[in-house]
């Protein structure tokens, strides 16, 4: 049985990194206590120094 490699529908790694990372802004959001924008890549958040600093300042 041969398998079609060509087709247009996402792999499953694509499909694992999409799940990823929405467990992690779920996570962060979380920690943090607040939501964030989904259009915003995990990648931005996690580099945003202010974000990080936020949870330093409050302290929990």
């Amino acid at each position: 049985m041969a398998v079609d490699n060509s087709s247009s529908s996402p792999s499953f790694r694509e499909l694992d990194d999409v799940f990823l990372q929405s467990q992690a802004r779920i996570w962060l959001g979380e920690v943090l206590r607040t939501r964030f924008d989904e259009q915003i890549s995990i990648g931005d958040l996690l580099s945003d120094g202010e974000m990080l600093s936020r949870r330093k300042i409050n302290g929990t």
